[in-house]
């Protein structure tokens, strides 16, 4: 990540260490950058394809889950090795509204 360096400083807003807490960053867009150290490419129990990734910085590491049109779209960079810009907006889950992203 090192040759990525001054991108990631001067890019991103949201270290990934901090996206363990998704309730600080309600409503705001966010930009983020990490390696993918694992990729998981599944199948949920009606059928419909997802994936997994745990993506790294310096901070720290998260997991993040795609379904539906996200993981088709972007399922060629889940993976490994991969070094990864990510733009999103925290909003709440689309079946709940209290809950942000993949919280329990």
């Amino acid at each position: 990540m090192d040759e990525f360096r001054f991108e990631i400083d001067a890019f991103c807003n949201v270290p990934v260490n901090q996206l363990g807490d998704l309730t600080k960053l309600r409503g705001k867009d966010i930009a983020f950058a990490g390696i993918v150290t694992s990729a998981n490419h599944r199948t949920t129990k009606s059928g419909k394809p997802f994936g997994v990734i745990f993506i790294e910085d310096y901070t720290g590491a998260v997991e993040l889950a795609l379904f539906s049109d996200d993981y088709l779209k972007f399922k060629q960079y889940l993976t490994p090795e991969y070094y990864l810009f990510i733009r999103a907006k925290v909003q709440s889950r689309y079946n709940d509204p209290n809950k942000l992203g993949n919280q329990d």
